[in-house]
């Protein structure tokens, strides 16, 4: 079994990368809305993989993070859903949106996926309740209101650099300060790009967008060259000590927090959780 694979993007189209590890490329197949022109060609990435082994052929699919790759599997259980399928799935919804979708009943937005209908789009809702019961979301990108919730973190979006970039000794940023700067940004289709493209376009700012995506390992890599600033929540880059959070002005403040389907029966196992993390975040 392969875990990951690490090394440099060689190639990379909406259907696959070939990553290079010591003279070895990987054709990996990903979902294509994380990786088409997401990752410059060059860079090193690490690809969280599955390998599907058939009669005739050996297959990697690969994914940005664990979790991506976890959901991946969750799917490849749902009877009638195979690899080609599960991956058109994370193509056409984030792994938090498949889990809102779940919780949600939301069969319509999973039936948006390749080759998904609505009765598969059901039947997925029925056979994955119980495993994606509960969902750590950003509280205003989704509605919320047909859900029991729980707001965790009160973040806001920082713009994360190195102690050697040029706006490293900033208190705060603003959009004209990103004028040409080398700048990486959430995926495409992100209410947080939205913002932020909004805030560019209001003042005629044009930062050099290098990279939309939600790789940290590969956001790491840039910001250490010391000329890339990416845009990060706050309470990610409190594990990152090394490196700068500058917050925006004016802010971009939102609610992080966990959400589960009202009238539903919670186990004890997941009453606990719920009750930990409440108790964690609120102390």
């Amino acid at each position: 079994m392969i875990g990951y694979v690490k090394g440099i993007l060689e190639e990379a189209d909406d259907q696959c990368i070939i990553v290079d590890n010591h003279g070895i490329g990987y054709r990996i197949f990903v979902p294509g809305s994380v990786f088409s022109g997401a990752i410059p060609i060059g860079q090193e990435v690490k690809i969280y993989t599955y390998l599907n082994v058939k009669e005739d052929a050996m297959q990697l699919y690969g994914f940005a993070t664990r979790d991506d790759l976890r959901v991946f599997k969750l799917l490849l259980g749902v009877n009638g859903i195979g690899p080609k399928a599960g991956l058109g799935i994370l193509s056409a919804l984030s792994a938090d949106d498949l889990r809102f979708a779940v919780l949600a009943d939301d069969a319509a937005a999973i039936a948006k996926a390749p080759g998904i209908g609505k009765k598969t789009a059901q039947k997925l809702i029925l056979e994955l309740e119980d495993k994606l019961d509960l969902a750590l979301v950003n509280m205003e990108m989704y509605n919320i209101d047909q859900l029991n919730s729980h707001v965790l973190i009160h973040d806001q979006l920082v713009f994360c650099v190195s102690p050697e970039h040029p706006l490293a000794n900033h208190t705060s940023i603003k959009a004209a300060d990103l004028d040409h700067q080398n700048v990486i940004l959430f995926n495409k289709d992100s209410v947080q790009n939205a913002i932020l493209r909004t805030r560019f376009d209001f003042g005629n700012v044009h930062p050099n967008i290098i990279m939309q995506g939600n790789q940290l390992y590969t956001m790491i890599n840039f910001i250490r060259s010391g000329t890339v600033g990416c845009f990060l929540y706050s309470c990610i880059t409190a594990g990152l000590p090394k490196y700068k959070a500058i917050p925006m002005e004016p802010p971009m403040k939102t609610d992080i927090g966990i959400v589960w389907k009202k009238g539903r029966y919670l186990t004890t196992q997941m009453q606990n959780f719920i009750t930990f993390v409440k108790k964690y975040y609120d102390a």
